[in-house]
């Protein structure tokens, strides 16, 4: 691979990562807001999710309506999930651009002839 194209390589990975982290960032602000929290986090994926536990297994409730009351349980606890992966991906993408602009600066020295650490 030419190293124009290596540079491109590590410019556009570096962009795509640090468009997952802007995306992580906005999940993990909204995540933190005290409405939020209070609406969504706990209104909904504590609270609302034992009472649809609860509905679940109600025989006296259709299987189609347990049914549903299974899946909506299960909702908050996949929103949760999805804020905790959020946090996991946002470390990833900072690892990763660090990574890639590291490689990077060690690419471009090389192609001018400088060593890395070494002044211009």
């Amino acid at each position: 691979m030419s190293e124009v194209t290596l540079i491109e390589k590590y410019q556009n990975a570096i962009a795509h990562e640090k468009t997952v982290l802007e995306q992580c960032d906005e999940i993990i602000k909204l995540a933190g807001e005290r409405r939020f929290k209070k609406v969504i986090l706990e209104g909904f994926c504590r609270d609302e999710v034992v009472r649809y536990s609860a509905l679940a297994v109600d025989p006296g409730l259709t299987q189609s309506q347990r049914d549903d009351a299974q899946r909506m349980a299960h909702a908050g606890g996949l929103l949760r999930r999805w804020i905790r992966i959020a946090e996991m991906q946002r470390e990833t993408a900072m690892n990763t651009i660090r990574e890639h602009e590291e490689e990077l600066r060690e690419l471009l020295h090389d192609d001018v002839g400088i060593a890395p650490g070494e002044d211009a």
